[in-house]
């Protein structure tokens, strides 16, 4: 009679195993036309092809290397290596933005009255993938670039783009202390027309250390992808975090761990958003959104003023 019990229970548990490998594997969604077949685990990876050419500046600090483009995102490269985009430790074997194509970009959704009583949604987008300048579908026209400051212990940059239709005047604004494992952007966003909806969406795809699989996790403002580097002998551990200013009232509406769906629109889909446990060995992509506004928000200058953190850290635990 015992014997037959704890045969019971041996099965009971395998269909509670089975059920709950179900559930997770449904939970975590896969992209196929990215996903790209490495091993996980640290050795030797040669970049399947280079990503398309995209101008900017490089900086150097003392833990971490940044590219920075008119576009305002992170990834630069002439096509001829894998590109500078978020090198920790500095090298371009620790680059994990620029791989292949460039995983860092930004949404504007918002809503204009193109006649009297009609509000029309419109979407703007872009990152470096797209090509650069942007394409006209994105509806992003780059119009300033400056480097503002550059010297041993900081370095500052401002791009400027529009949406096509003019409506939206974006500033992004990169502050990298040298000596630091972090890089801040400042987003501006100014109207010329009432506007209403107005979300911005961030878009960083993590490939840490080249590896497109990573261990990924989220809370109400960050999103973490972590990888354990068997040379270094440590997990580097990358994240991306936002806030917005509080004199506008409002803050960060969500971080997911699958952007994969709603980098081109306005509204997620089958988001993964605010996940506390940690996802194992996952094609993830970090997307962190702002609400900046429901009903109108009239002609008065700076509209929103956005922060968002590129962070580098590890740890000795495998």
């Amino acid at each position: 009679m015992k014997k037959k019990i704890l045969a019971g229970a041996a099965i009971s548990i395998s269909v509670i195993v089975i059920l709950l490998s179900s559930l997770f594997m449904q939970s975590t969604p896969s992209y196929a036309a990215y996903v790209r077949s490495l091993p996980t685990r640290n050795t030797e990876v040669t970049p399947k092809g280079t990503p398309t050419p995209i101008p900017g500046v490089i900086f150097t600090g003392d833990y971490i290397r940044i590219g920075i483009n008119p576009g305002g995102t992170l990834g630069v490269g002439n096509g001829s290596d894998p590109g500078t985009g978020f090198q920790y430790p500095i090298g371009p074997q620790y680059e994990s933005l620029a791989i292949w194509w460039w995983g860092e970009g930004y949404v504007f959704a918002y809503k204009t009255e193109d006649k009297p009583g009609v509000w029309v949604d419109h979407v703007a987008y872009w990152q470096p993938s797209f090509g650069y300048p942007p394409p006209a579908a994105c509806n992003i026209n780059p119009v300033s670039f400056s480097r503002i400051r550059n010297d041993d212990n900081y370095a500052k940059v401002r791009a400027e783009v529009h949406t096509a239709d003019g409506a939206l005047k974006i500033r992004f604004v990169w502050m990298f202390p040298k000596h630091m494992k972090y890089v801040t952007l400042k987003t501006y966003i100014e109207t010329t027309v009432p506007v209403k909806d107005l979300i911005y969406k961030r878009f960083v795809d993590w490939d840490i250390h080249w590896q497109t699989y990573n261990d990924w996790s989220s809370d109400s403002h960050s999103v973490y992808a972590s990888f354990y580097n068997e040379t270094l002998g440590s997990r580097v551990v990358l994240t991306v975090a936002g806030q917005s200013h509080p004199a506008w009232g409002k803050y960060l509406a969500y971080a997911e761990l699958y952007g994969w769906d709603d980098y081109m629109a306005r509204p997620p889909f089958e988001a993964i958003q605010s996940h506390d446990t940690p996802i194992a060995n996952y094609d993830g992509a970090a997307m962190i959104t702002f609400d900046l506004g429901e009903g109108f928000v009239r002609k008065v200058g700076v509209v929103g003023e956005v922060l968002l953190y590129y962070q580098a850290g590890e740890n000795f635990l495998p």
